[in-house]
């Protein structure tokens, strides 16, 4: 099931198959995004009950641009608090500027790779209970 490409889970910016551009030897396909590893972990889900701070301020997933993983892998996960556009361990976009990320709410958030250190570890915590404001 894996070898399913599925267009949802590829960025636009990133136009290439998985198997041409990273020679995955299993054929599976790419997903250009990644799980929080703050909120969720392999084997286990979060509660959105659990989400203290509130599911519009918790980001629980986001763009990737390099280290790139396939859809059903159990550990494509990545730690917000490293940054947008500056760690292959946070998340990143091909594009300049910030990265998408899906907030638990649902909705879908363009954060600016200069966004405060503070407010970005505010969002990838559920149960920090830090201040947010905007951002």
């Amino acid at each position: 099931p894996f070898e399913t490409r599925l267009i949802v889970l590829q960025s636009p910016g990133m136009q290439y198959d998985f198997t041409e551009a990273e020679g995955d030897a299993t054929g599976y396909k790419p997903a250009h995004y990644a799980a929080n590893s703050r909120v969720l972990s392999a084997n286990s889900g979060m509660d959105l009950r659990k989400i203290k701070d509130g599911t519009s301020y918790t980001i629980l997933a986001g763009e990737v641009r390099s280290g790139i993983k396939a859809w059903g892998d159990p550990t494509n996960f990545r730690d917000p608090t490293e940054g947008i556009n500056r760690n292959p361990r946070g998340f990143g976009s091909p594009f300049t500027g910030g990265a998408h990320v899906l907030m638990g709410d649902g909705s879908v958030r363009f954060l600016s790779e200069d966004i405060d250190p503070d407010i970005l570890k505010a969002l990838s915590t559920p149960q920090g209970g830090e201040p947010v404001g905007e951002f």
